[in-house]
């Protein structure tokens, strides 16, 4: 009992990091559940760009340019002087600023150094680079037609038919793309933050106790080391439960509605197994080092590389079999499991569900297990 209040008194200097963890990395996870919850594809479409050209040439050429920029592009007219210009530019009233030089055309078509456009964009702006593209590829596909050994109106009218030509783009993935209610999103990427909040929130305590002064105290006392690992796992599993008390109020704040049902019990229950597990990994990891820092390290690798293994960042249709193979051998993969279960409504789901939590806890016991082993060693030497 001692041991367990103490845990208290220490904990209190670290209660602030549960707090500042917990804000840290649930904001990335609403950020991204956010973005993921309103991203929905439904056609690709190329956009308009507002456009002032300047046409000193008046050659076919320069008049198929411009009708060609009239067709796809917003066309705008605007006095030709430099500050103008440049005005324009800078409120955002024109995107894009062309001016044909006179002969531009029959440069075109005489064995001479072909005449450039006179350009004024905004620099680095996706608008400027697509219209860069876009200028590029019709005078290269024109004069492509010209080397040919075509007429000027010959070479012209095939490039405008070869530049219109459009391609019907459709996203496959093998059957329907499923739809996910909101709270989907948020659950699918607890887990980054779960192994991040508790590793590093609890962790630095229970490195205390197995380190300095106090280590040497509890050594020297009546206290075995199996009554001094249960006490701290209390006090470790209380401050893993107002961790997931602190997600719980949130996904309650957030999907009232999608909480008090059935899926939303489960999802909860998913996320108090994974919990735990991330607080074996923190128990294991006060027995390995006494640096704080290197729990930050654990977080990184661990938290991330689990995450984009596993399916929480990455959807898994989108990973190779020998990807997927891996994270199977990881926690996250089957709390993602069971979180995909709930989704489908498959009959099967119940299966898959209790065969993840099943998984899970054996995994933190396992873990568990070797810190224990570890904690009575470290007594004996």
């Amino acid at each position: 009992m001692t041991i367990f209040k103490t845990f208290f008194k220490v904990g209190r200097k670290y209660i602030g990091n549960i707090f500042m963890y917990s804000a840290i990395f649930l904001s990335i996870v609403l950020v991204i559940a956010k973005v993921n919850g309103n991203a929905t594809v439904e056609e690709f479409l190329a956009s308009e760009v507002k456009v002032a050209v300047f046409d000193h040439d008046n050659s076919d050429l320069s008049k198929g340019m411009v009708q060609y920029l009239e067709e796809h592009h917003n066309l705008l007219e605007i006095e030709e002087d430099l500050d103008t210009i440049r005005d324009r530019l800078y409120q955002r009233r024109v995107e894009y600023v062309i001016i044909i030089p006179k002969g531009f055309g029959e440069s075109f078509a005489e064995e001479r150094e072909k005449l450039s456009l006179d350009v004024y964009k905004l620099p680095g702006t996706m608008t400027s680079q697509f219209m860069d593209m876009a200028l590029d590829t019709f005078l290269s596909t024109y004069r492509g037609y010209l080397a040919a050994g075509m007429e000027l109106s010959e070479a012209y009218a095939k490039t405008v038919n070869t530049i219109v030509v459009q391609t019907e783009v459709a996203f496959y993935s093998g059957k329907e793309a499923p739809v996910y209610a909101p709270i989907h999103f948020f659950y699918m990427y607890v887990p980054y933050a779960l192994i991040s909040v508790v590793v590093l929130a609890i962790g630095p305590i229970l490195i205390v106790f197995n380190n300095g002064q106090i280590k040497s105290r509890i050594n020297c006392s009546r206290v075995s080391a199996f009554r001094k690992n249960m006490s701290l796992m209390a006090g470790s599993g209380i401050y893993t439960v107002l961790i997931i008390l602190i997600y719980f109020v949130i996904s309650l704040v957030l999907y009232k509605s999608d909480v008090f049902n059935t899926a939303g019990i489960f999802r909860v229950l998913n996320m108090l197994i994974y919990a735990f597990v991330c607080l074996a990994f923190a128990f294991l990891l006060s027995m390995l080092t006494s640096k704080s820092h290197l729990l930050n390290i654990f977080t990184n690798v661990f938290g991330l590389g689990s995450s984009f293994l596993c399916g929480v960042f990455v959807p898994r249709m989108w990973l190779s079999d020998g990807v997927a193979a891996i994270g199977r051998f990881l926690p996250a993969y089957w709390y993602v499991n069971v979180e995909e279960a709930l989704c489908s409504g498959d009959a099967a789901a119940t299966s898959v569900i209790a065969t993840g939590y099943l998984v899970q806890i054996l995994y933190g016991v396992a873990v568990f297990v070797i810190a224990l082993v570890l904690s009575q060693n470290k007594r004996k030497g």
